[in-house]
């Protein structure tokens, strides 16, 4: 797991529009991992993919 960096307002990739998931492998549980460790960390109450830089 790993906490990764927030984007911070006025940042382009936070317009963009999140990919629909039509799979959950194990890649993207590792990365809802990432996200519950990143949320946890910066003692937030949410955590979107594009937060992240990850649409």
């Amino acid at each position: 797991m790993a906490i990764r960096p927030i984007l911070i307002a006025g940042d382009p990739r936070l317009t963009t529009c999140a990919t629909p998931v039509t799979k959950f492998d194990a890649e993207l549980a590792a990365f809802v991992d990432d996200l519950f460790e990143t949320n946890t960390a910066a003692h937030g109450a949410g955590l979107a993919a594009n937060q992240v830089g990850d649409p």
